[in-house]
């Protein structure tokens, strides 16, 4: 077996673009206040980001300020998408999201168990959000 990867990381970055596209299309199918709880949470996550220079992941596996920032976008809506299964009790569709986007973030050469703690971290962040008051 090889130690290559299945695909360049230009390859991957623009699949995570492509299916940052459908999950944002998804979201927008959602009630109109999860998705307004949705876009409150993208303006100060990316006002955050804004900031940023240098992650541990930027170190970890070498990637530009944008190819993080799409990244970043990405978990931040499969999260969300996979946090509002969760809270509707399909357990199942919540793992797909997960293991999608967490398999999909780790081919850019981040490793599989970083990649799942962030993922689960953003999910429970809306979790909490979503939850009844």
């Amino acid at each position: 077996m090889s130690d290559e990867p299945l695909a360049s990381r230009a390859a991957v970055i623009g699949m995570i673009e492509l299916a940052l596209q459908d999950a944002d299309e998804a979201i927008r199918s959602h009630p109109l206040e999860t998705v307004q709880l949705f876009d409150r949470a993208r303006a100060a996550h990316e006002r955050g980001m804004a900031g940023a220079t240098e992650t541990d992941w930027s170190k970890a596996a070498d990637l530009s300020l944008s190819e993080l920032a799409i990244i970043h976008r990405y978990l931040f809506a499969t999260t969300f998408i996979s946090a509002y299964w969760d809270v509707q009790g399909d357990l199942s569709r919540r793992d797909a999201a997960a293991q999608t986007a967490s398999l999909l973030v780790a081919g850019v050469g981040l490793e599989p168990e970083v990649v799942m703690g962030r993922l689960l971290k953003y999910e429970e962040t809306w979790k909490a959000g979503m939850r009844p008051k």
